[in-house]
């Protein structure tokens, strides 16, 4: 009893870590002079929350608000939701403000803001609109760091301060990028706020955020960038509106931004056996989908690595097959990447296959090495060990009397399937060498299995996956019917919609890149499934997906839809089969 209740909370803390709640707090400056109003917004993303709690205002006076709005999308068979809380407020004095607190709650747990976003107020007046004409432009680059090593993250950004708002700008000369791949952060281009630069309030404007990871050592100096701005001149009336076509007079200024070297060191020695070349600043948790089973059931292993860093340098932690389990090989679930307040968050997740040989209870708990750039050494990451009590299933296994430690990820915990004792002093010779000759075939006989998979060609183990694609779906599939049975709205649509994208990922051989309904649709058309089939898996995943991100508490209809997706996935099997 007591270890279930030990795996149950394992899950129940694994599932907190794979939800997070994004409730953050930001202004629209950085920097402003006191007197001068600004906005103060409070952001949740992707999920819904109730009982907002505004903050406290204590060197700041309120204007007014708070005013919401709330965004939401669905594009591609995703969904993204978010809710806006915002207030106008002044500073009449001096100095360096945090953002004050906000509460709401979410899943009838209160979060707060984190006490990191600051308002710098200083001291002068809004500069007129004829400014001074020391600085008119100024063009700023930003880059995190100018010491790196090959594959470190490195945030780059352009900025363009103006006196005015009104400008219009052409790049003539840019940095030349090619030592670095390079990722575009378009959510925060084109941003504008104001800030105090000299004792004098610009716009400023994010022109482009990148990230670029360096690819080989050695100094890189990169050229400044070159642009030609237009700016509204002085003492001009403001635009009335979309309609207003009068003339406007403009100022042109040729601006350059200051070059930057940056030195890129290799990776140090020292690298432990396992490291595959992830670079950043990484974490792991894992999960499986049940901790209790038979030896007729297997276990879907989900390990997510996430943080900032390259994702084409993540590879899949190996996690080796001994005499006990099998693992087949990790299976790219999902790859993407999340806005956070510190900035871009990527994930990836991989699932492991794993199936228990013998009764007993087993320990799982996978290893992820990377070179960390905050400590600059490798890193060992460790799951939190999942327990799994495995217990006697209806078909036969070969019994074993003890289980030999092994250091690779899976270790069983105690001796397992024991027989039972008999009577007397002890076992008669005979016995005795009958026992020992059925574990030594028994163990002949799984080296044997072993070899076997181990030599088996590609194609062939393709087609083994192909074959299990429906028991595997199915088993997924029986992990919602548990939360069906205990009202868990949010982890059974998951649960279901999970089951059936992994009934196509094993059957079709597809790439979870192609896991979005436009791209379903087209490959199944291709294959010639009937319209019908096609439409009832839309149906479902988006019911899913509502349900997921809707905030409904509602149990209605989960009945229907966890038979429905059952059905799905067995005549989707049944027509393969017929198809030949």
């Amino acid at each position: 009893m007591i270890r279930f209740l030990l795996a149950t909370l394992i899950l129940f803390l694994t599932n907190i870590l794979f939800g997070q709640v994004d409730w953050t707090v930001s202004a629209n400056a950085k920097s402003v002079p006191a007197g001068v109003p600004f906005t103060i917004t409070y952001s949740l993303k992707n999920s819904r929350g109730s009982n907002f709690k505004g903050p406290v205002f204590r060197n700041l006076k309120k204007l007014s608000g708070p005013r919401m709005m709330q965004h939401s999308s669905f594009v591609n068979g995703k969904s993204t939701f978010s809710i806006e809380y915002t207030y106008e407020v002044v500073a009449q004095k001096t100095g360096v403000f945090p953002l004050p607190k906000a509460r709401i709650t979410v899943n009838r747990k209160e979060y707060q803001t984190a006490n990191l976003a600051k308002i710098e107020v200083v001291k002068g007046q809004v500069t007129s609109a004829a400014g001074s004409e020391k600085d008119p432009v100024i063009l700023e680059v930003n880059i995190s760091d100018t010491v790196a090593v090959v594959g470190q993250p490195i945030d780059f950004e352009i900025l363009m301060h103006t006196l005015r708002s009104e400008v219009d700008f052409q790049v003539k000369r840019a940095p030349d990028f090619d030592p670095f791949y390079r990722e575009e952060n378009q959510n925060r281009i084109n941003r504008v706020f104001r800030q105090v630069i000299n004792g004098q309030t610009y716009y400023s404007k994010v022109l482009g955020h990148f990230t670029l990871y360096p690819q080989q050592e050695g100094e890189v100096k990169m050229a400044s960038y070159n642009m030609l701005v237009q700016m509204a001149t002085a003492n001009q009336p403001r635009r009335r509106g979309f309609f207003d076509f009068g003339p406007r007079n403009y100022e042109s200024f040729n601006v350059s931004s200051k070059p930057i070297l940056l030195k890129v060191k290799p990776l140090p020695d020292g690298a432990p056996a396992t490291f595959s070349g992830a670079v950043g600043s990484l974490d792991i948790s894992c999960r499986a989908d049940r901790t209790i089973l038979t030896t007729d059931e297997g276990v879907i292993l989900e390990l997510k690595i996430f943080g900032s860093g390259d994702t084409k340098q993540i590879q899949a932690p190996e996690i080796l097959s001994n005499d006990s389990l099998e693992v087949y090989p990790a299976k790219l679930k999902t790859e993407r990447q999340e806005e956070r307040s510190w900035g871009v968050e990527k994930v990836k997740i991989y699932e492991y296959d794993i199936l228990p040989k013998y009764p007993g209870e087993y320990l799982i708990d996978p290893t992820f090495v990377y070179f960390d750039t905050d400590s600059l050494r490798y890193v060992t990451k460790s799951c939190q060990p999942i327990r799994m009590r495995v217990s006697q299933g209806s078909a036969r296994s070969v019994q074993k009397a003890t289980q030999p430690v092994i250091d690779d990820g899976l270790a069983p915990l105690v001796e397992v399937g024991k027989t039972s004792s008999l009577p007397g002093p002890g076992l008669s010779p005979g016995l005795a060498w009958s026992l020992f000759g059925s574990i030594g075939l028994g163990m002949l006989g799984m080296v044997g299995y072993r070899i076997y998979l181990d030599n088996l060609p590609e194609e062939d183990l393709i087609q083994m996956r192909k074959d299990a694609a429906q028991n595997v779906a199915l088993t997924q599939l029986a992990t919602a019917k548990g939360f069906l049975d205990s009202g868990g709205v949010r982890d059974f649509y998951e649960s279901l919609s999970t089951s059936m994208y992994r009934y196509l990922v094993d059957k079709l051989q597809l790439d979870h890149a192609d896991l979005n309904l436009s791209d379903i649709r087209e490959i199944l058309t291709n294959r010639s499934v009937p319209e019908e089939f096609i439409l009832k898996f839309e149906e479902l995943i988006q019911n899913a997906q509502r349900a997921i991100y809707g905030g409904s508490n509602a149990q209605e209809g989960m009945s229907d839809q966890y038979e429905a997706a059952r059905n799905w996935i067995m005549l989707m099997e049944k027509w393969f089969q017929q198809k030949g």
